[in-house]
């Protein structure tokens, strides 16, 4: 996954963490999702064209993507002020 920070839209100074931001890593077989680092209480999204689709909380360490988004997507995973993408094809 690749990293980058949300936009700061005045709602308060953006953090600065003492430590390095830790890069979820994750695996997808097919349409799930499994999560190899804890994700849990994490916002995931999948986004098309700059809209956000379909977006759930991460409640466990799988996700099944639901049948009816097909095409590419960017795959993201929302911690704190920085959200971790990645490029998807789901067929």
């Amino acid at each position: 996954l690749n990293i980058k920070k949300k936009n700061n839209n005045g709602t308060g100074a953006p953090s600065n963490p003492k430590s390095p931001v830790q890069v979820p890593e994750i695996t997808l077989d097919g349409r799930t999702i499994h999560f190899v680092t804890p994700c849990v209480g994490l916002t995931f999204r999948l986004v098309q064209e700059d809209e956000v689709c379909y977006e759930t909380e991460i409640t466990s360490d799988v996700i099944e993507i639901p049948q009816n988004y097909v095409g590419s997507y960017e795959l993201q995973i929302l911690r704190g002020d920085y959200i971790f993408y990645a490029d998807i094809e789901l067929d």
